[in-house]
């Protein structure tokens, strides 16, 4: 008897054995809560994610960003008036000019004009100071598109939103591409609600927690967004300096800078927004778009400045109509071939 006890011992360790090497991660005992199963989604419902997102700031009014976006247009505007002379260059000098637009951080300034043609533009006393308003404007604010390779927001927000956004990963298990741009003509393609939602407060949330840091080394060597400003800064700056009066040039330099400071400020303030925004250039009204930055009204003018668009709700799903924000300024003068 004792034998055929020990014999049925050593089969039920064995058994034992043999079901811990099968599941390495099943429960212990009568533990309970530890199984696979038993773990559940954490989401954004939960009163963790809730306190959290109590914390973080009321999106701006858009009365704000509307009249932002209006004085960095009257800024250009003045920069162009206050600078530059009223004569044309030689041909030695135009040279330099049309080689310098075709620097890589204005290819979206250039847009569907060619080198040559912004070139005329700008020697032209007529209109040298609508190209020249158009020159800075895209310049500048295509940097403040997270979808573009420049750019002069915070790159590590930057990175983890072309991550987060990428084309690459288009229909996969039930989400879809993330299409919309601050500079594109693409908003009806988005994520799932819930999706959207999260990748919404992401972006507030990241934006909130750096801003502490851009705000204490604001355009200082550890800034990173500083390296894009001196490149788009050099760029536009080959291309303006030969038109420049002389006697006024240092001024001209530091309120150049001032304007890409001031861009890259907006520009955080509207990435950092639970909502989506695109600027529009288009010729015809609000919803299209050209990406290029170079766009043709009714009239055939030239659109100089863009006019603000939102795309996404505070929740970050996309809005059946996109809403329109603020006026286009057209040129009167300037054509583009």
């Amino acid at each position: 008897m004792f034998l055929l006890m020990r014999k049925r011992s050593r089969k039920s360790r064995y058994a034992a054995m043999q079901s811990e090497k099968a599941s390495p991660i099943s429960p212990r005992g009568n533990e309970k809560g530890f199984a696979m199963a038993s773990i559940q989604p954490v989401t954004s419902t939960s009163s963790g994610a809730s306190a959290a997102f109590a914390f973080l700031p009321q999106p701006v009014a858009t009365s704000s960003l509307v009249n932002e976006l209006s004085t960095i247009r009257t800024s250009i505007r003045n920069h162009v008036g206050n600078f530059y002379h009223s004569y044309q260059l030689y041909p030695e000098a135009m040279e330099g000019v049309s080689q310098a637009l075709q620097a890589p951080e204005l290819m979206l300034a250039v847009g569907n004009s060619s080198a040559q043609s912004m070139a005329r533009n700008l020697n032209s006393i007529e209109t040298r100071p609508e190209a020249m308003m158009l020159l800075l404007a895209t310049a500048i604010l295509s940097k403040i598109d997270p979808d573009q390779t420049y750019t002069i927001l915070p790159n590590g927000a930057v990175e983890c939103h072309h991550l987060l956004n990428s084309r690459e990963n288009g229909q996969q298990n039930g989400t879809y591409k993330h299409q919309y741009t601050l500079m594109g003509a693409n908003t009806h393609s988005f994520p799932r609600t819930g999706d959207s939602k999260l990748i919404s407060r992401w972006r507030q949330m990241t934006l909130f927690l750096l801003r502490s840091h851009y705000e204490a080394h604001s355009f200082t060597t550890t800034d990173d967004r500083i390296t894009t400003i001196a490149a788009t800064f050099n760029a536009l700056d080959a291309i303006l300096a030969p038109f420049a009066k002389q006697d006024r040039d240092e001024d001209r330099r530091a309120n150049l800078k001032l304007l890409l400071e001031r861009a890259a400020e907006f520009g955080y303030t509207l990435f950092s927004q639970p909502s989506s925004w695109r600027l529009d250039w288009s010729g015809g009204g609000g919803g299209g778009g050209a990406r290029s930055g170079v766009g043709k009204g009714e009239r055939g003018s030239v659109v100089l400045f863009p006019q603000l668009i939102q795309v996404t709700g505070d929740e970050g799903g996309a809005l059946a109509t996109p809403i329109v924000f603020g006026e286009k300024a057209w040129a009167t003068r300037l054509r583009v071939a």
